[in-house]
């Protein structure tokens, strides 16, 4: 009998340490100093070292299996916002969009700019700037400007323009896109063709095109306008494919001859 009380005894006191340890330290925080370690820390091997020169490195992941796990744009859900170049949409801030048209960055959030490569090679100054002014809810309208420019001598030719689009998402998959474009166009001056890239004289001789310019310097001066049109819809399958149909008219145009 007085074992078993002993024994009783014992047990009830181990109890009532394991429970004041356990209120003596604070909730959530280690109980040891292995445990408030930084995780960036490298924990030591428990291996001894002679295991520890014969382990072997887990394998890398080879390329195909890279490729496999990658997510397919054709697997992705459609994304409604994704398409910018005949929408109110833009880029999301530091996205670039790189194509044989052009080049375009999201600048700022909901702002794009870019340019086209091949006019800039030709000395054709260029670029172009859309701003997503609006969203609301299905609806976004966009603000956006063009500029492209070419100075030869004493030839300046300019296009500037102008763009509203308003672009509905009717619903989840298809979308209906309206637009109005202001251009206006200008040239001044006889351009010395010595001077551009063959490209855009089509191999044509310096001296001959300037002697039969002579006495038709008036017809390099004209102020042209112009107001369009555009209407687009596109059905989005995935992130990948789509359906789009575009179409578009000139609604004004002004032309004026040497001013």
């Amino acid at each position: 009998m007085t074992r078993h009380i002993l024994f009783w005894i014992c047990i009830n006191l181990g109890a009532i340490n394991t429970v004041m340890a356990q209120e003596g330290e604070p909730d959530g925080e280690p109980g040891n100093e292995t445990d408030t370690e930084s995780p960036s820390e490298e924990t030591p091997s428990t291996l001894p070292e002679s295991e520890q020169e014969n382990a072997q490195q887990m394998p890398g992941l080879s390329s195909a299996q890279h490729r496999w796990l990658e997510p397919k744009r054709a697997e992705l859900e459609q994304v409604p916002r994704g398409q910018t170049d005949f929408t109110a949409y833009t880029l999301e801030w530091g996205e670039t969009k790189v194509g044989l048209a052009s080049i375009t960055i999201g600048a700022l959030p909901r702002t794009q700019i870019g340019t086209v490569p091949l006019l800039d090679a030709l000395g054709v100054m260029n670029g172009h700037i859309k701003v997503n002014v609006l969203r609301a809810g299905p609806m976004d309208i966009g603000l956006g400007s063009n500029l492209y420019r070419l100075q030869v001598g004493e030839f300046v030719g300019s296009h500037t323009g102008g763009s509203l689009i308003t672009s509905f998402q009717v619903t989840k998959p298809w979308s209906v896109h309206l637009g109005a474009n202001y251009a206006s166009l200008n040239s001044s001056g006889v351009p010395d063709t010595t001077r551009l890239p063959s490209a855009l004289t089509a191999g044509t001789d310096p001296e001959t095109f300037q002697a039969s310019q002579d006495g038709n310097e008036d017809a390099w001066n004209f102020h042209g306008q112009n107001l369009r049109f555009n209407f687009a819809t596109d059905v989005r399958f995935n992130r990948r494919d789509s359906i789009v149909f575009q179409a578009g008219a000139i609604l004004w145009s002004n032309i004026q001859k040497g001013f």
